[in-house]
């Protein structure tokens, strides 16, 4: 085998790998499965915790409030809608519209029957309390003198 087979070989193979991907990558966001893979982490979400509660903010702009639907069980908090699209005839489109999902997994149990939800300028904010008996307490010691 001359030297210049294998000098060939580990040459044009990486490149027809880089090939096989990139038409991989085309075919796979040019269909409507690659738009379910991004929807998946719609709407964008903050949440941080404090002694008293949890909060999580979404941003969800163009949504009216009658399309979503929040709810907790337990420790998990679902945020769900829906985006109406636009009648319109598009030059670009990057919001997307259709059914949305998120399932956020909280770190302590919540006081369902005090959890608030605002929604203001497309951001959506719920406080969620946490229950009187999932708080850390602090255990007096007593002296045995």
């Amino acid at each position: 085998m001359p030297a210049n087979s294998l000098f060939t070989n580990r040459l044009f193979k990486p490149l027809e790998e880089f090939e096989r991907l990139h038409r991989e990558f085309d075919r796979m966001f040019s269909s409507d499965s690659a738009l379910k893979v991004r929807r998946r982490g719609l709407p964008a979400l903050n949440v941080w915790t404090n002694k008293e509660s949890a909060v999580v903010e979404a941003e969800i702009p163009g949504i009216r409030t009658e399309d979503l639907d929040i709810s907790v069980h337990g420790r998990r908090l679902t945020i769900a809608g829906k985006r109406q699209p636009e009648e319109a005839n598009y030059l670009r489109r990057e919001r997307e519209s259709g059914e949305f999902r998120r399932v956020i997994e909280l770190p302590f149990a919540v006081d369902g029957e005090s959890v608030e939800a605002t929604y203001d300028k497309g951001l959506l904010k719920v406080v969620l309390p946490r229950l009187e008996s999932d708080k850390p307490r602090a255990i007096t010691i007593n002296h045995t003198d």
